[in-house]
């Protein structure tokens, strides 16, 4: 990343040096072309942010159902690294890499939800570290937070139907 972000700056500095014959159009380009890369950066995590977002209703269904099934915690984790799409695949594979290289489970799920920055993923990993800690029916409380995630996403949607209108005038 470093490598590209100044090769492009250099580059940049070349390329509007050559052209325009003149040291300032260089010293502009490079600036954009120093920009770019990390804008572009936050934008390719962004969009995986959402599309794990997007998948999260899922993953939790097919957690509940991996344990009711009978799956450990960690198997379930396994279940969803092989069974769903990417990013959500790649994602649980990394906290199984983690938790296989010695890191405890609620450490691998709070870099987890440090990377997606997603509040229904802190709800869902909250809620597994207290039962980690205080036991109980893992099944029921995958169920109640998967429960509580699609209403209020649903609610979220339907504030942000009703308020189409006024954000279309402004």
């Amino acid at each position: 990343y470093i490598f590209i972000r100044v090769g492009s700056t250099l580059a940049g500095l070349l390329l509007g040096w050559l052209v325009a014959r003149n040291i300032l159009p260089g010293i502009g380009l490079a600036i954009i072309a120093y920009m770019v890369p990390g804008l572009m950066l936050r934008m390719a995590i962004q969009r995986r942010q959402q599309a794990f977002e997007r998948q999260l209703v899922d993953v939790l269904v097919l957690m509940s159902g991996a344990v009711r099934a009978g799956y450990s915690l960690l198997q379930s984790l396994d279940v969803c690294a092989r069974d769903m799409p990417p990013p959500a695949a790649d994602e649980f594979r990394r906290v199984r890499r983690e938790i296989g290289l010695g890191l405890p489970l609620n450490q691998a799920l709070t870099n987890l939800t440090a990377r997606m920055r997603n509040d229904d993923l802190y709800l869902a990993v909250t809620a597994i570290n207290i039962h980690s800690q205080v036991g109980g029916n893992l099944v029921t409380m995958l169920e109640a937070v998967t429960e509580t995630i699609r209403d209020r996403v649903r609610l979220f949607s339907e504030v942000r139907m009703l308020t189409s209108q006024q954000r279309f005038n402004s």
